[in-house]
Protein backbone atom coordinates (compact mmCIF):
# COMPACT_ATOMS: atom_id res chain seq x y z
CA UNK A 1 0.00 0.00 0.00
CA UNK A 2 1.27 3.15 -1.09
CA UNK A 3 2.04 5.89 1.91
CA UNK A 4 -0.18 9.13 2.56
CA UNK A 5 2.85 11.21 0.76
CA UNK A 6 1.83 9.10 -2.26
CA UNK A 7 -1.65 9.90 -2.21
CA UNK A 8 -3.24 10.26 -5.65
CA UNK A 9 -5.72 12.92 -5.71
CA UNK A 10 -7.68 11.81 -9.15
CA UNK A 11 -8.62 8.66 -6.95
CA UNK A 12 -9.24 10.39 -3.52
CA UNK A 13 -10.93 13.23 -2.03
CA UNK A 14 -9.47 12.58 1.47
CA UNK A 15 -7.40 9.89 3.13
CA UNK A 16 -6.53 8.79 6.33
CA UNK A 17 -4.41 5.58 7.90
CA UNK A 18 -6.89 5.05 8.70
CA UNK A 19 -9.69 7.75 8.09
CA UNK A 20 -12.20 5.45 10.01
CA UNK A 21 -11.25 3.35 12.35
CA UNK A 22 -12.91 -0.86 12.46
CA UNK A 23 -15.72 -0.10 15.30
CA UNK A 24 -15.56 -4.11 16.28
CA UNK A 25 -14.30 -7.34 14.85
CA UNK A 26 -15.68 -9.18 12.56
CA UNK A 27 -15.62 -11.43 9.15
CA UNK A 28 -13.46 -8.24 7.44
CA UNK A 29 -10.65 -7.68 10.15
CA UNK A 30 -8.18 -6.17 8.63
CA UNK A 31 -9.35 -4.76 5.35
CA UNK A 32 -9.04 -1.37 4.07
CA UNK A 33 -12.10 0.15 2.25
CA UNK A 34 -11.85 2.87 -0.42
CA UNK A 35 -15.83 4.63 -0.01
CA UNK A 36 -17.18 6.00 -3.22
CA UNK A 37 -17.99 9.67 -2.68
CA UNK A 38 -22.04 9.33 -2.43
CA UNK A 39 -22.30 7.29 0.47
CA UNK A 40 -22.42 9.24 3.98
CA UNK A 41 -19.53 9.51 6.46
CA UNK A 42 -19.90 10.53 9.46
CA UNK A 43 -17.96 14.29 9.46
CA UNK A 44 -17.51 14.82 5.56
CA UNK A 45 -19.92 16.50 3.60
CA UNK A 46 -20.96 14.12 0.63
CA UNK A 47 -19.62 15.59 -2.54
CA UNK A 48 -20.90 13.58 -5.18
CA UNK A 49 -18.15 14.29 -7.70
CA UNK A 50 -19.32 18.08 -7.80
CA UNK A 51 -17.43 20.40 -6.12
CA UNK A 52 -20.39 23.30 -5.64
CA UNK A 53 -22.39 20.16 -4.58
CA UNK A 54 -20.14 19.15 -1.43
CA UNK A 55 -19.90 22.81 -0.72
CA UNK A 56 -23.82 23.18 -0.77
CA UNK A 57 -24.34 20.27 2.09
CA UNK A 58 -23.97 19.79 5.70
CA UNK A 59 -21.74 17.57 7.19
CA UNK A 60 -23.20 13.98 7.68
CA UNK A 61 -23.84 12.97 11.24
CA UNK A 62 -23.84 9.39 10.91
CA UNK A 63 -22.48 6.96 8.38
CA UNK A 64 -24.39 5.39 5.52
CA UNK A 65 -25.34 2.17 6.29
CA UNK A 66 -23.30 0.22 4.27
CA UNK A 67 -20.19 2.11 5.79
CA UNK A 68 -21.13 1.45 9.86
CA UNK A 69 -22.01 -2.41 8.54
CA UNK A 70 -18.51 -2.99 6.87
CA UNK A 71 -16.25 -0.91 9.78
CA UNK A 72 -18.97 -2.71 12.55
CA UNK A 73 -17.68 -6.48 10.79
CA UNK A 74 -14.20 -4.96 11.46
CA UNK A 75 -13.08 -3.07 8.09
CA UNK A 76 -10.84 0.55 8.62
CA UNK A 77 -12.33 3.09 6.23
CA UNK A 78 -9.31 4.03 4.40
CA UNK A 79 -10.71 6.97 2.43
CA UNK A 80 -13.53 8.77 0.69
CA UNK A 81 -12.61 7.85 -3.35
CA UNK A 82 -13.56 9.97 -6.13
CA UNK A 83 -16.86 9.45 -8.33
CA UNK A 84 -18.39 10.62 -11.77
CA UNK A 85 -19.92 13.72 -11.23
CA UNK A 86 -23.22 12.56 -9.38
CA UNK A 87 -21.99 9.04 -10.51
CA UNK A 88 -23.89 9.51 -14.11
CA UNK A 89 -21.30 7.99 -16.12
CA UNK A 90 -19.59 4.86 -16.52
CA UNK A 91 -16.28 6.25 -18.15
CA UNK A 92 -14.53 7.13 -15.06
CA UNK A 93 -13.65 10.75 -16.14
CA UNK A 94 -13.98 13.82 -14.23
CA UNK A 95 -13.20 17.38 -15.38
CA UNK A 96 -12.90 18.70 -11.30
CA UNK A 97 -10.65 16.77 -10.00
CA UNK A 98 -8.90 14.46 -12.99
CA UNK A 99 -9.44 10.95 -14.10
CA UNK A 100 -8.38 8.39 -11.51
CA UNK A 101 -5.43 6.05 -13.31
CA UNK A 102 -6.58 2.81 -15.06
CA UNK A 103 -3.93 0.24 -13.15
CA UNK A 104 -3.57 -2.56 -15.86
CA UNK A 105 -4.06 -0.13 -18.94
CA UNK A 106 -2.56 3.60 -17.82
CA UNK A 107 -3.25 5.06 -21.27
CA UNK A 108 -7.27 4.47 -21.07
CA UNK A 109 -10.05 5.40 -18.93
CA UNK A 110 -10.69 3.47 -15.55
CA UNK A 111 -14.28 2.90 -15.61
CA UNK A 112 -17.08 4.51 -14.00
CA UNK A 113 -18.76 5.42 -11.73
CA UNK A 114 -17.09 3.88 -9.07
CA UNK A 115 -14.00 4.96 -10.52
CA UNK A 116 -11.92 5.93 -7.05
CA UNK A 117 -12.82 3.04 -5.32
CA UNK A 118 -11.57 0.32 -8.69
CA UNK A 119 -8.66 2.66 -9.16
CA UNK A 120 -7.56 2.36 -5.15
CA UNK A 121 -8.56 -1.52 -5.58
CA UNK A 122 -6.30 -2.07 -8.36
CA UNK A 123 -3.27 0.33 -6.93
CA UNK A 124 -3.44 -1.65 -3.53
CA UNK A 125 -4.37 1.41 -1.73
CA UNK A 126 -7.42 -0.51 -0.44
CA UNK A 127 -8.82 -4.11 -0.29
CA UNK A 128 -12.08 -3.36 -1.50
CA UNK A 129 -14.25 -0.31 -2.88
CA UNK A 130 -18.11 0.18 -1.17
CA UNK A 131 -19.24 1.37 -4.61
CA UNK A 132 -22.76 1.28 -5.79
CA UNK A 133 -24.01 0.17 -9.84
CA UNK A 134 -26.97 1.51 -11.33
CA UNK A 135 -26.07 1.13 -15.33
CA UNK A 136 -22.89 -0.69 -14.57
CA UNK A 137 -20.58 1.62 -12.55
CA UNK A 138 -19.63 -1.19 -10.52
CA UNK A 139 -19.05 -4.33 -13.65
CA UNK A 140 -17.61 -1.67 -16.12
CA UNK A 141 -14.50 -0.61 -14.00
CA UNK A 142 -14.15 -4.23 -12.66
CA UNK A 143 -13.68 -5.67 -16.41
CA UNK A 144 -11.28 -2.60 -17.01
CA UNK A 145 -9.24 -2.89 -14.31
CA UNK A 146 -9.23 -6.86 -14.03
CA UNK A 147 -11.10 -6.95 -10.63
CA UNK A 148 -14.27 -8.62 -9.00
CA UNK A 149 -17.46 -6.94 -8.98
CA UNK A 150 -20.68 -7.20 -7.03
CA UNK A 151 -24.00 -5.68 -7.92
CA UNK A 152 -26.42 -7.13 -5.96
CA UNK A 153 -30.27 -7.86 -5.92
CA UNK A 154 -32.00 -4.46 -6.28
CA UNK A 155 -32.90 -3.69 -2.42
CA UNK A 156 -31.23 -6.05 -0.95
CA UNK A 157 -28.59 -4.15 0.58
CA UNK A 158 -29.71 -0.73 2.41
CA UNK A 159 -29.10 2.63 0.28
CA UNK A 160 -29.61 4.43 3.58
CA UNK A 161 -27.50 7.41 3.72
CA UNK A 162 -26.55 7.13 -0.06
CA UNK A 163 -26.92 10.30 -2.62
CA UNK A 164 -28.80 8.15 -4.92
CA UNK A 165 -29.01 8.76 -8.75
CA UNK A 166 -31.83 6.51 -10.01
CA UNK A 167 -33.81 4.90 -6.86
CA UNK A 168 -35.27 2.19 -9.39
CA UNK A 169 -31.76 0.88 -10.38
CA UNK A 170 -29.21 2.04 -7.84
CA UNK A 171 -27.63 -0.53 -5.65
CA UNK A 172 -24.77 -1.22 -3.42
CA UNK A 173 -21.87 -3.57 -3.90
CA UNK A 174 -18.51 -3.87 -3.58
CA UNK A 175 -15.16 -4.23 -5.86
CA UNK A 176 -11.94 -6.80 -4.77
CA UNK A 177 -9.08 -8.02 -5.89
CA UNK A 178 -9.96 -11.76 -5.22
CA UNK A 179 -13.21 -13.53 -4.47
CA UNK A 180 -13.56 -14.70 -1.50
CA UNK A 181 -12.89 -10.86 -0.03
CA UNK A 182 -15.48 -10.03 -2.55
CA UNK A 183 -17.96 -12.96 -0.97
CA UNK A 184 -16.99 -11.67 2.98
CA UNK A 185 -18.06 -8.06 2.24
CA UNK A 186 -20.90 -8.83 0.38
CA UNK A 187 -22.05 -11.00 3.40
CA UNK A 188 -21.66 -8.47 5.89
CA UNK A 189 -23.77 -5.63 3.29
CA UNK A 190 -26.61 -7.91 2.84
CA UNK A 191 -30.09 -6.99 4.75
CA UNK A 192 -30.80 -10.90 5.18
CA UNK A 193 -28.82 -13.87 4.40
CA UNK A 194 -29.05 -14.68 0.01
CA UNK A 195 -30.79 -18.36 -0.13
CA UNK A 196 -31.81 -18.25 -3.31
CA UNK A 197 -31.17 -21.45 -5.31
CA UNK A 198 -29.39 -20.91 -8.83
CA UNK A 199 -30.48 -23.26 -11.55
CA UNK A 200 -27.63 -25.99 -13.17
CA UNK A 201 -28.34 -24.10 -16.62
CA UNK A 202 -26.48 -21.21 -18.49
CA UNK A 203 -27.91 -19.41 -20.74
CA UNK A 204 -25.86 -16.94 -23.35
CA UNK A 205 -27.31 -13.76 -25.46
CA UNK A 206 -27.74 -15.79 -28.51
CA UNK A 207 -30.38 -17.86 -25.75
CA UNK A 208 -32.31 -14.88 -25.34
CA UNK A 209 -32.24 -13.66 -29.35
CA UNK A 210 -35.72 -12.73 -29.07
CA UNK A 211 -35.58 -10.15 -26.20
CA UNK A 212 -34.57 -6.79 -27.85
CA UNK A 213 -31.82 -5.51 -26.06
CA UNK A 214 -31.65 -2.22 -27.51
CA UNK A 215 -35.13 -1.50 -26.84
CA UNK A 216 -34.76 -2.75 -23.06
CA UNK A 217 -31.70 -0.06 -23.04
CA UNK A 218 -33.43 2.59 -24.57
CA UNK A 219 -36.15 2.03 -22.09
CA UNK A 220 -33.58 1.87 -18.89
CA UNK A 221 -31.88 4.65 -20.52
CA UNK A 222 -34.94 6.88 -20.75
CA UNK A 223 -35.97 5.90 -17.06
CA UNK A 224 -32.72 6.36 -15.44
CA UNK A 225 -32.51 9.59 -17.05
CA UNK A 226 -35.95 10.87 -15.83
CA UNK A 227 -34.93 9.49 -12.09
CA UNK A 228 -31.75 11.63 -11.82
CA UNK A 229 -33.12 14.73 -12.99
CA UNK A 230 -36.25 13.96 -10.30
CA UNK A 231 -33.48 13.52 -7.75
CA UNK A 232 -31.29 16.58 -9.08
CA UNK A 233 -33.27 18.96 -10.81
CA UNK A 234 -33.65 21.19 -8.70
CA UNK A 235 -29.74 21.40 -7.42
CA UNK A 236 -28.59 21.63 -11.20
CA UNK A 237 -31.29 24.73 -11.88
CA UNK A 238 -30.14 26.70 -8.89
CA UNK A 239 -26.15 26.24 -9.16
CA UNK A 240 -26.00 26.68 -13.03
CA UNK A 241 -22.59 25.72 -14.44
CA UNK A 242 -21.96 23.50 -11.19
CA UNK A 243 -21.83 20.42 -13.65
CA UNK A 244 -19.08 20.43 -16.84
CA UNK A 245 -18.74 17.77 -19.89
CA UNK A 246 -20.42 14.69 -20.40
CA UNK A 247 -22.37 14.65 -17.40
CA UNK A 248 -23.39 18.23 -18.14
CA UNK A 249 -24.67 17.02 -21.00
CA UNK A 250 -26.23 14.01 -20.34
CA UNK A 251 -28.45 16.03 -17.62
CA UNK A 252 -29.31 18.24 -20.00
CA UNK A 253 -31.04 15.68 -22.22
CA UNK A 254 -32.67 14.37 -18.81
CA UNK A 255 -34.55 17.61 -18.02
CA UNK A 256 -36.64 17.44 -21.20
CA UNK A 257 -37.61 14.20 -20.52
CA UNK A 258 -41.71 14.63 -19.39
CA UNK A 259 -43.56 12.55 -17.77
CA UNK A 260 -45.54 10.73 -20.90
CA UNK A 261 -42.26 9.35 -22.41
CA UNK A 262 -41.00 7.70 -18.65
CA UNK A 263 -44.48 6.36 -18.33
CA UNK A 264 -43.93 4.14 -22.07
CA UNK A 265 -40.75 3.44 -20.85
CA UNK A 266 -41.46 1.55 -17.64
CA UNK A 267 -43.68 -0.14 -19.80
CA UNK A 268 -41.10 -1.38 -21.85
CA UNK A 269 -39.38 -2.21 -18.92
CA UNK A 270 -41.77 -4.45 -17.55
CA UNK A 271 -42.79 -6.35 -20.71
CA UNK A 272 -38.94 -6.78 -21.43
CA UNK A 273 -38.67 -7.89 -17.95
CA UNK A 274 -41.48 -10.21 -17.82
CA UNK A 275 -39.83 -12.04 -21.09
CA UNK A 276 -36.52 -12.28 -19.61
CA UNK A 277 -37.70 -13.84 -15.95
CA UNK A 278 -39.46 -16.55 -18.30
CA UNK A 279 -36.88 -16.72 -20.60
CA UNK A 280 -33.77 -16.92 -17.62
CA UNK A 281 -35.99 -18.39 -14.37
CA UNK A 282 -33.26 -19.58 -11.71
CA UNK A 283 -30.66 -20.10 -14.44
CA UNK A 284 -27.42 -18.08 -15.01
CA UNK A 285 -27.15 -15.46 -17.89
CA UNK A 286 -23.34 -15.91 -18.72
CA UNK A 287 -22.16 -11.99 -21.04
CA UNK A 288 -19.23 -9.76 -21.33
CA UNK A 289 -19.01 -7.27 -18.41
CA UNK A 290 -18.57 -4.52 -21.13
CA UNK A 291 -18.42 -4.05 -25.12
CA UNK A 292 -14.72 -4.11 -25.24
CA UNK A 293 -11.63 -3.45 -23.48
CA UNK A 294 -11.25 0.26 -21.78
CA UNK A 295 -11.50 3.41 -24.21
CA UNK A 296 -7.88 5.22 -24.17
CA UNK A 297 -7.56 8.57 -23.01
CA UNK A 298 -7.67 10.33 -25.99
CA UNK A 299 -10.87 8.67 -26.93
CA UNK A 300 -12.89 11.68 -28.78
CA UNK A 301 -16.71 12.06 -26.87
CA UNK A 302 -18.34 10.23 -29.64
CA UNK A 303 -16.18 7.13 -29.49
CA UNK A 304 -16.55 6.52 -25.61
CA UNK A 305 -20.46 7.34 -25.82
CA UNK A 306 -20.58 4.63 -28.67
CA UNK A 307 -18.79 2.07 -26.35
CA UNK A 308 -21.31 3.20 -23.45
CA UNK A 309 -24.34 2.53 -25.70
CA UNK A 310 -23.01 -0.71 -26.85
CA UNK A 311 -22.00 -1.34 -22.84
CA UNK A 312 -25.64 -0.41 -21.20
CA UNK A 313 -27.10 -3.25 -24.15
CA UNK A 314 -25.42 -5.63 -21.96
CA UNK A 315 -25.44 -4.04 -18.36
CA UNK A 316 -28.90 -3.26 -18.64
CA UNK A 317 -30.24 -6.79 -17.94
CA UNK A 318 -29.35 -6.52 -14.83
CA UNK A 319 -30.31 -3.55 -14.21
CA UNK A 320 -33.56 -3.35 -15.50
CA UNK A 321 -34.88 -7.17 -13.52
CA UNK A 322 -32.80 -6.30 -10.18
CA UNK A 323 -30.82 -9.08 -10.76
CA UNK A 324 -27.59 -9.64 -8.92
CA UNK A 325 -24.73 -9.58 -11.43
CA UNK A 326 -20.81 -10.21 -10.75
CA UNK A 327 -17.97 -9.50 -13.00
CA UNK A 328 -14.93 -11.50 -13.25
CA UNK A 329 -11.37 -11.66 -14.33
CA UNK A 330 -12.09 -13.38 -17.78
CA UNK A 331 -9.35 -12.72 -21.12
CA UNK A 332 -6.16 -10.06 -21.00
CA UNK A 333 -5.93 -9.08 -24.43
CA UNK A 334 -3.02 -6.30 -25.70
CA UNK A 335 -5.40 -3.76 -25.40
CA UNK A 336 -5.93 -4.91 -21.40
CA UNK A 337 -8.31 -7.03 -19.54
CA UNK A 338 -11.89 -7.52 -21.05
CA UNK A 339 -14.02 -9.13 -18.16
CA UNK A 340 -16.84 -11.45 -17.98
CA UNK A 341 -20.53 -11.41 -15.84
CA UNK A 342 -22.99 -13.37 -14.18
CA UNK A 343 -26.59 -12.45 -13.82
CA UNK A 344 -28.47 -14.73 -11.41
CA UNK A 345 -32.01 -14.81 -9.93
CA UNK A 346 -32.84 -12.18 -7.76
CA UNK A 347 -31.72 -12.90 -4.23
CA UNK A 348 -28.94 -15.51 -4.66
CA UNK A 349 -25.89 -13.17 -4.68
CA UNK A 350 -23.26 -15.40 -2.30
CA UNK A 351 -23.93 -18.48 -4.17
CA UNK A 352 -23.70 -16.32 -7.99
CA UNK A 353 -19.87 -15.49 -6.17
CA UNK A 354 -19.19 -19.18 -5.94
CA UNK A 355 -20.88 -19.82 -9.99
CA UNK A 356 -18.78 -17.24 -11.18
CA UNK A 357 -15.60 -18.66 -9.33
CA UNK A 358 -16.28 -21.98 -10.99
CA UNK A 359 -16.69 -20.28 -14.39
CA UNK A 360 -13.30 -18.23 -13.59
CA UNK A 361 -11.42 -20.86 -13.08
CA UNK A 362 -12.06 -22.10 -16.58
CA UNK A 363 -11.04 -18.54 -18.05
CA UNK A 364 -8.40 -18.17 -20.11
CA UNK A 365 -6.45 -16.54 -17.58
CA UNK A 366 -6.50 -19.17 -14.70
CA UNK A 367 -3.49 -21.21 -16.08
CA UNK A 368 -1.30 -17.44 -15.37
CA UNK A 369 0.34 -17.13 -11.90
CA UNK A 370 -2.37 -14.09 -11.50
CA UNK A 371 -4.87 -12.08 -13.37
CA UNK A 372 -4.22 -9.16 -11.06
CA UNK A 373 -0.08 -9.42 -12.43
CA UNK A 374 -1.30 -9.07 -16.18
CA UNK A 375 -1.78 -6.10 -18.00
CA UNK A 376 0.18 -3.88 -15.84
CA UNK A 377 -1.84 -3.90 -13.00
CA UNK A 378 0.33 -4.55 -9.74
CA UNK A 379 0.64 -7.51 -7.15
CA UNK A 380 -0.33 -6.42 -3.78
Amino acid sequence: MRSSREVDSRVWRVVGDPLIAAASHGPLDGATVAVKDVFAVAGYATGGGVPAYEQSVDVAADHATAVARLIHAGARVRGIARTDQFAYSMAGDNPHYGTPPNAAVPDALPGGSSSGPASAVAHCDADLGLATDTAGSIRVPASYQGLWGMRTTHGSVSTDGLLPLAPDFDTVGVLTREPDLLLRATSVLLNSPSNTDIGSGVATLDDIGEVDLQRLAEAFRTHQAFQAWTVHGDWITAYPGALAGSAAARFAVAAGINAAQDARACDELADITQQLDELLGSDVLALPAASSHAPRLGASGHDVERERSATVRLTAIASATGRPAVTFPYRDTSEGPIGHSLVGPRGCDTALIGRAVEFASASPTASRDSFATQGGTPRC
